[in-house]
């Protein structure tokens, strides 16, 4: 590998003074912009952001840079690379120009990147006011090391994401499996901490998931479950509202035709007439 161009933005003595840079050669590129918005044109996609940003072009790539804020900071490495050399393959220097500007980078691994890019700057700047092979060679391996951390933070970010689609998939199992317990034991005095002990989880997280993918609480599901017996119980049995108060798990009478006024917005035995009575004047 060898670097074929260094430059930086402002005061930069290789280019013009202008916020607008870019191009393409048969070269490849990182591109750090330290501070200030931008927006960043490259393969079609449109980067609207602000720095600290990492950018990594590949050979033959059109890119476009356009500064949108006086404070526009940025060091450029042009890399003249072996064929046997490495460079991050298309599709990761995709998924990682991506990430810029929705992440936090504050985390220590980007920090660390960050300030390792502002020293190789700084080592750049005292090879171009001193020319040394030993620097370079030094400057060299510090490239080397930016695109290790690189590949660390990518590897990690796809653990990260298997870690989430597993965390998706047991509570998507967790949330069936309340629900299957709920309807089997709706008659039964169910509380939070039962469940909770029932299921290993605390509850409130136990309670947020459910609402997350059923849009309810597990007991606003439970009093459903109950209610829809209770219709049931109403319309096909001769059961009064005490034994079907009792059946369908309701703690007493009252809080049962409470619920079902709110529900239905009559009570249990004014909704059983009118059903039955509709039933009764309905044609055979």
């Amino acid at each position: 590998m060898r670097i074929r161009k260094f430059g930086y933005f402002p005061h930069n003595v290789d280019m013009p003074m202008s916020p607008e840079s870019g191009g393409t050669h048969p070269y490849h590129e990182v591109l750090f912009i330290s501070q200030g918005r931008f927006v960043l044109e490259w393969l079609g996609e449109t980067y609207a952001s602000e720095g600290p940003c990492l950018f990594l072009f590949a050979q033959n790539t059109p890119h476009l840079l356009v500064g949108k804020s006086e404070q526009l900071q940025y060091l450029y490495w042009e890399l003249e690379m072996a064929d046997e050399e490495s460079f991050l393959p298309l599709p990761q220097l995709v998924q990682w120009n991506s990430m810029q500007g929705n992440i936090d980078t504050s985390s220590a691994d980007f920090q660390l990147l960050f300030r390792s890019l502002e020293l190789l700057g700084q080592l750049m700047r005292l090879i171009q006011a001193s020319p040394s092979t030993t620097l370079k060679q030094a400057a060299l391996l510090d490239i080397n090391k930016i695109f290790l951390m690189i590949q660390h933070i990518l590897d990690e970010t796809v653990v990260d994401a298997a870690d989430k689609e597993s965390d998706e998939i047991y509570n998507t199992t967790l949330i069936e499996s309340l629900m299957r317990y709920l309807e089997t034991h709706y008659r039964e005095r169910v509380t939070l901490q039962s469940l909770s002990r029932l299921f290993h989880v605390s509850g409130s997280h136990l309670i947020r998931i459910f609402k997350e993918q059923q849009g309810m609480t597990p007991f606003q599901y439970l009093d459903q479950l109950r209610l829809r017996a209770a219709e049931s119980y109403l319309l096909n049995t001769s059961h009064s509202i005490q034994e079907i108060s009792a059946l369908t798990g309701f703690t007493s009478i009252h809080y049962f035709s409470r619920h079902f006024k709110n529900q239905y917005g009559t009570s249990p035995s004014q909704w059983r007439s009118k059903l039955l009575l509709q039933a009764d004047h309905s044609p055979s």
